[in-house]
């Protein structure tokens, strides 16, 4: 993790490595993500942190007429493992939220008998270009103090 330096009142703003960034999603899956996945079809990671800026990507699958807002989402990932593992909370300014639909989904919950065999195919074609066709809806930056209450 490096550091820059900064004259304000919180801690150095951090940068995560690529390797890090990768443990945080590892984590973040484990404290929840993968639920959400597979009974309702969403995924979220982060795709960076640099000097205290996250930015986080959330997908839904265009059909899905449920959406969690993005405090539940934060607040999720701030309660991951590797959340004070790697000391994210004291380097932290801002996360920057970016919240797209995509065809398919990044996961599925159903009883086999559904769906007919065409379906599924279908289904498992659109599943897999998941995140390869998505289309920007909205975004929400959230700074440190708003951060605080949802953790």
């Amino acid at each position: 993790m490096s550091q820059s330096k900064s004259n304000t009142a919180h801690a150095d703003p951090i940068t995560l490595t690529g390797s890090e960034v990768k443990v945080l999603n590892h984590s973040f899956t484990d404290a929840g993500i993968k639920w959400l996945a597979m009974y309702k079809g969403l995924w979220a990671e982060v795709l960076e942190m640099k000097n205290g800026l996250l930015v986080l990507a959330v997908t839904y699958p265009k059909n899905s007429t449920e959406r969690m807002s993005p405090e539940t989402l934060v607040g999720i990932l701030c309660k991951c493992r590797a959340w004070d593992e790697l000391g994210i909370g004291d380097g932290l300014w801002r996360i920057y939220v970016i919240q797209s639909t995509d065809i398919g989904s990044a996961g599925r919950y159903q009883h086999v008998d559904e769906f007919s065999q065409e379906e599924w195919d279908q289904m498992a074609k659109e599943s897999a270009a998941f995140g390869e066709t998505s289309t920007f809806r909205r975004d929400w930056v959230f700074d440190r103090d708003e951060i605080v209450g949802m953790g």
